[in-house]
């Protein structure tokens, strides 16, 4: 049915409501401010809600405002001002029909049994209080000033109080507000209403102790980020819907559909969905405080089926392991999961599509947590015996994606919408080639509680042809910048084949190699206070010991020392680089530097041997990875003499030394002539580093005028690399105390610092200009 706005034309009621608002806030009072329509609402404003209907006298007041007051039940759930004014716009009878929301406080406090509720269909039973206040307004000849009277009056919301139901997202609320918030000052808050609070709830009473079941939930954002609690931000979550709705759409015409989340959390994926896209939804978790927040916002009544169930006592739980949290029949990897009738009934019925819209734990089952087999889920057995590749099985996100594939998304047009680092697509073939890719995008991790890089958000569709897998996938990269999500740029992420291990030395004993228990810490790069679990290998043919294997792109993935270091002997990282072949591998430690300076670049781009060994053929590549190499203070290789006796010298630096008479060079120095010889120049650019690095020499060489070195840490015997100099010599010193007494610490030689600070952006600027498109070239990243 249509109503007239005027004589002239007919429209729906969607139609209408944009027509109210358009006309109503065209005041300039309003500064171009709208209404918010999100969380189905028909609209709300500041202090006000708005519920429109064609007639509302014929659809009944009393149902109306119940549905307006489910709404409200949802924001106080969800930590948002509750309005005070209710407003029931009815379009035919131009009449606004008044309410204020305080005099229904009980239902509005009342979560676990209205939140809950279809809105649509409202609260059976229900009867209106009060008589509302009528405003009659005629929107074509501009009466209706006093709707914008009440609309710009000063805002006043319905204060609630303080429960487990809603604590959790009144907590939202407060961190959201405050600058660096923390949990104590949340509690203080919530005590005293004063600054964030004030205005929307009442102090709050109980003691801490009545939150303990959620309060993990409760933490702050550093907090959380410190536990690892990987939240979806809720504009992500909104923005992921778009690809939920494009699955449902491709959902053919008569079939049934449900959404399939198994790590649900508190429900952030599927707050957004309109109530009859939840009526599809099956969520699920297994930790009792998660599922707390989660029966609250997404409970009966909203979703097809919440697993564990609520038990029919609302205020009892589920069965759980008390010492763990942990809900029975709820571990989404375990056998009696994969048997729920409850999902498979869905999955089974060749009329009922399955959306899986999942953000899975990112986690990673370490070597040690194999030492207790008996806790290893089943899908992790069932993993290993169908073949995975690497270590797939160890991560958390992979067994959520093949049991997805396996067991759930066995039917043409099926769907998977997945929050995941783009690893899976990248360096495995966990999506099968049946399935097709939609669309998708790229967020910044940083808003989910962690450290910033790029996790992906896809939409997968099962069209049952095969050799459907793309090789390559153009994603746009979207960050949260004022609350507001931003585009920064498009990513294109490409599938890789192998990693750095093809470029791993055959392992062959070599004459000379003897068994040391030298070896150097990660962090100084010079001997290790300890003895190793492990042998070290000493022989005057090794230069440096390089970890440099799988794709990814770590500090801890890429590391340069002068021989092993202690942890890569007990795991088994890394190799020796001996003086015949080590001017072939500096190109995949340089590759392994690359800065990932853009949120976007983190987990996006790979360590690849996909070029295989072209590279090697580029003798000015392989000059530019050595100059970048020896001169970067990335390269931790250090000169010292080990507990051996022995004189381990940097070879990978450019020092030179007079000594008795005879000019001592290091093997990089060799190399680079070696080079220059084969009529490759050095650039403008390079000389001006190579003299820059000879002035910081210099200038760590100088003697006054009784012949004592400036620099005391400076040893004439040693030859030093940048990383070096550095750690031992560019050194702080207590350079005074302020008013309180704290030390200030300063650098001992200021000029040495600053030559060096320059020094380095230097290095950087010819690692972008110089190396970057090469290493791309070559795939040594892709």
């Amino acid at each position: 049915m249509a109503t007239k706005i005027t004589s002239e034309i007919l429209v729906d009621e969607v139609t209408y409501q944009t027509k109210f608002y358009d006309t109503v806030f065209a005041d300039r009072a309003f500064k171009e401010d709208k209404p918010t329509i999100d969380k189905n609402t028909d609209g709300h404003y500041k202090h006000t809600i708005f519920e429109h209907k064609q007639n509302v006298t014929s659809y009944g007041r009393s149902k109306a405002l119940s549905q307006a007051l489910i709404y409200l039940s949802r924001f106080n759930r969800e930590g948002e001002p509750v309005p005070q004014n209710i407003m029931l716009v009815s379009q035919d009878e131009e009449k606004v029909y008044l309410y204020n929301a305080n005099d229904y406080l009980d239902i509005i406090e009342d979560i676990p049994n209205y939140a809950t509720m279809q809105a649509s269909k409202g609260i059976d039973g229900f009867k209106e209080r009060k008589l509302p206040k009528e405003i009659k307004y005629k929107l074509k000849t501009g009466g209706y000033t006093d709707i914008q009277d009440i609309l710009l009056s000063p805002p006043e919301y319905v204060k609630v109080s303080i429960s487990i139901h809603n604590v959790y997202g009144w907590a939202q609320y407060f961190y959201r507000k405050s600058k660096q918030p923390k949990k104590v000052e949340l509690f203080r808050e919530l005590r005293a209403p004063h600054k964030v609070l004030g205005p929307y709830i009442y102090p709050w009473t109980g003691e801490e102790k009545d939150f303990a079941l959620i309060m993990d939930l409760l933490n702050d954002p550093s907090q959380q980020k410190a536990l690892g609690a990987f939240y979806t931000p809720p504009i992500y979550a909104e923005k992921a819907l778009e690809l939920v709705r494009e699955a449902i759409r491709r959902v053919p015409k008569g079939n049934d559909y449900i959404i399939l989340d198994r790590c649900a959390g508190t429900g952030t994926l599927e707050i957004g969905l309109s109530e009859e896209e939840l009526t599809h939804v099956i969520v699920s978790t297994y930790e009792l405080k998660e599922w707390h927040a989660l029966k609250d916002r997404l409970g009966a009544g909203i979703v097809r089926h919440i697993i564990p169930p609520i038990p029919i006592d609302k205020n009892a739980y589920p069965n759980y392991d008390q010492g763990t949290g942990f809900l029975s029949g709820a571990d989404a990897l375990s056998k009696e999961f994969l048997e729920n009738q409850t999902i498979m009934q869905y999955v089974n019925n060749p009329n009922c599509n399955v959306i899986v819209f999942e953000n899975p734990p990112y986690k990673d089952i370490t070597a040690k947590d194999k030492t207790a087999e008996k806790v290893k889920p089943f899908v992790y057995h069932e993993f290993i015996r169908a073949g995975t590749d690497n270590a797939s099985h160890r991560e958390l996100a992979y067994l959520f994606i093949w049991s997805a594939i396996k067991y759930y998304l066995i039917k043409t047009n099926d769907s998977l919408i997945l929050f995941s680092p783009v690893k899976y697509f990248k360096a495995s073939n966990m999506i099968t080639e049946d399935f097709s890719f939609v669309d998708g995008y790229l967020f910044n991790r940083k808003h989910f509680h962690a450290t910033a890089a790029a996790i992906s958000c896809i939409l997968w569709h099962k069209n049952g042809a095969k050799n459907t897998m793309p090789q390559s996938l153009d994603l746009k990269a979207y960050n949260v910048i004022d609350d507001k999500l931003t585009e920064d740029t498009t990513v294109t992420i490409k599938k890789v084949k192998g990693n750095f291990s093809l470029y791993v030395p055959t392992k062959k004993q070599y004459v000379g190699d003897i068994e040391s228990d030298v070896c150097v810490d990660i962090k100084t790069g010079v001997q290790f206070d300890g003895v190793p679990n492990k042998k070290a290998i000493y022989n005057d043919n090794i230069v440096g010991y390089l970890r440099a294997t799988s794709f990814n792109l770590s500090g801890f993935s890429g590391c340069l020392t002068r021989t092993a270091t202690a942890d890569a002997l007990e795991q088994c990282y890394g190799y020796y680089l001996r003086d015949e072949y080590f001017l072939n591998k500096l190109p995949l430690f340089v590759a392994k530097s690359f800065p990932q300076e853009k949120w976007y670049e983190k987990e996006v781009y790979f360590t690849t041997s996909d070029g295989g060994e072209e590279y090697l053929a580029d003798n000015n590549f392989l000059k530019k990875c050595l100059l970048w190499t020896c001169l970067t203070s990335r390269n931790k290789c250090c000169t010292f003499i080990g507990s051996d006796g022995k004189f381990y010298r940097n070879e990978l630096c450019f020092d030179t030394k007079e000594i008795a008479g005879t000019k001592v060079e290091t093997l990089a120095t060799k190399k680079l002539n070696d080079l220059l010889a084969l009529d490759i120049a050095l650039t403008a650019q390079e000389e001006d580093l190579m003299s820059d690095y000879r002035s910081i020499l210099k200038e760590i060489s100088k003697k006054n005028e009784d012949g004592e070195y400036i620099c005391q840490e400076y040893n004439p015997d040693y030859f030093y690399g940048l990383f070096q100099i550095i750690q031992e010599i560019d050194v702080k010193t207590i350079q005074g105390y302020d008013k309180n007494g704290k030390e200030k610490l300063g650098h001992k030689y200021g000029d040495l610092h600053n030559m060096i600070n320059a020094y380095g952006k230097k290095l950087w600027s010819y690692y972008k200009n110089c190396l970057v498109d090469d290493l791309f070239r070559y795939e040594l990243l892709k």
